[in-house]
């Protein structure tokens, strides 16, 4: 018995050894199938085509085309694998195995473009539900009804203009309302006081889906009473921008400073002694004046005439022939006024708010006769001196004396050589008064004939002292 089974056994394991045997020469045969046959492939076959093309046995991987050759099992795959699995383009010594339940290049394993067309399609559904929403609420606050019956329209521009953001005033209707406020003093106050009034309660009608009207009362778009809430931001409006302001002049200023070199004043081509600072931020400059020569130029501006009849100018910058804008002039106004060298014209015009044409018209009488006045005082200009001769002949030729060439020649070169002479200074006078007379509408000829007689028989003498000064 121990002889048989002892027989038994190694029957048995000669017949294990040559199943093992078979199997190892079976997997050996596989692989050098597979190590021995390449198929050349191009970037863009797929498998199956081209059959049968361009098969070697070589252990190339690429040729002077670079082609990218990989090693395909060709051999029929029922005799080499189960019939339950298939596999895919890898190297010979890393095959890759996949069940049928996961085929390769399977929608599931690629990127579907229906996806990413989803993706897109619903971010674009977001922004146009968020796009619908800003709409709704831009539309829920575009009008406004009072109960005073003033009605206000608004559009999506109306409360981004302001310095209130949604933080600040988190209510669109309100920031619409203080975006319409107007830019004058006058109007701002005529605006705001509408919204004593509350809103007026309206009905709104809708259909639903049984064909019926139904109606209900309007949502209120705001907590408390409108004018408080419209002065309070009003206010908060208004002391922002003010703080803005401030901030941004002095940032302007101290980039002006850093820029400027004081040199000589442009109008008396020396250094200012009284220093008057005027910015101006169109030209991103800072100019420096001596404060008596600034205030005689604009003196003379002010003042300036023709013929004896007033023509003011607008004060302007020396240096580029500028007008001098409104803040200019205000800072201007309070540097001379420190520096003690106002004159009547700028005094005058600041109480007009440096309005040229209101102050023109209520001081265009005593600008006449200031011009009047100076004209014949100085006696710089021709005109000047043929408006004063115009008034000694007419005279002379009204009371009947002699009057030629050489009398009115005579005139003439004291005008020009000797105008501070005594006789002609008691002319001035009364050339003086005649006009001033005319301009107000006065009678005062039969006066100033009588005064120009007594002076007028003193004309030997005057003559005589053009001669003992050689000036005849």
């Amino acid at each position: 018995m121990s002889q048989e089974q002892s027989n038994q056994e190694q029957s048995n394991q000669e017949q294990t050894n040559q199943e093992q045997m078979s199997q190892e020469q079976m997997s050996q045969e596989q692989t050098n199938t597979r190590n021995s046959i390449w198929r050349w492939y191009r970037p863009g076959d797929r498998l199956g085509d081209r059959p049968g093309n361009r098969f070697e046995e070589t252990n190339e991987r690429g040729n002077s085309n670079n082609e990218i050759i990989l090693p395909v099992v060709i051999s029929v795959l029922t005799d080499i694998l189960s019939p339950h699995t298939t596999t895919l383009i890898s190297p010979p010594d890393t095959p890759l195995f996949l069940s049928h339940e996961t085929p390769p290049f399977s929608e599931q394993n690629m990127p579907s473009p229906e996806r990413k067309r989803g993706r897109q399609r619903d971010n674009a559904d977001d922004e146009l539900l968020q796009n619908k929403s800003q709409k709704s609420e831009a539309d829920e606050y575009s009008q406004l009804f009072l109960k005073s019956g003033k009605e206000f329209y608004f559009n999506k521009r109306d409360g981004i203009n302001i310095i209130l953001n949604d933080r600040l005033e988190p209510n669109r209707l309100i920031r619409n309302i203080i975006s319409r406020v107007p830019y004058r003093l006058k109007d701002r106050l005529k605006y705001l006081a509408y919204f004593d009034s509350e809103e007026e309660e309206r009905e709104e009608s809708n259909k639903d889906s049984n064909e019926d009207l139904k109606t209900h009362h309007k949502k209120k778009r705001y907590d408390g009473n409108i004018k408080e809430l419209v002065y309070e931001a009003y206010i908060k409006e208004s002391r922002l921008r003010y703080v803005f302001k401030k901030v941004l002049a002095l940032w302007r200023c101290h980039k002006m400073d850093k820029s400027c070199e004081i040199g000589l004043d442009p109008i008396t081509l020396a250094e200012p002694v009284k220093k008057v600072y005027v910015y101006d931020w169109s030209n991103k400059k800072k100019f420096v004046f001596d404060a008596k020569s600034l205030a005689t130029l604009i003196e003379s501006k002010l003042t300036y005439q023709e013929y004896g009849f007033s023509m003011p100018l607008y004060p302007r910058n020396p240096n580029n022939n500028v007008d001098f804008t409104y803040r200019q002039l205000v800072t201007i106004y309070y540097q001379l006024k420190e520096h003690g060298e106002l004159r009547w014209g700028f005094t005058t015009l600041k109480e007009y708010d440096f309005n040229l044409s209101r102050w023109l018209m209520y001081h265009k009488s005593a600008l006449t006769m200031n011009s009047i006045k100076r004209s014949i005082s100085l006696l710089d200009t021709n005109e000047d001196r043929e408006l004063f001769s115009d008034f000694i002949f007419a005279k002379l030729e009204k009371l009947r004396f002699r009057i030629n060439a050489i009398v009115t020649r005579y005139y003439q070169i004291a005008m020009i050589k000797d105008p501070k002479h005594w006789y002609l200074e008691r002319l001035k006078a009364l050339a003086i008064t005649h006009y001033e007379g005319e301009h107000f509408g006065y009678y005062i000829d039969d006066s100033v004939d009588i005064e120009c007689m007594e002076i007028f028989q003193k004309q030997p003498e005057f003559f005589k002292d053009l001669r003992n000064k050689k000036l005849i």
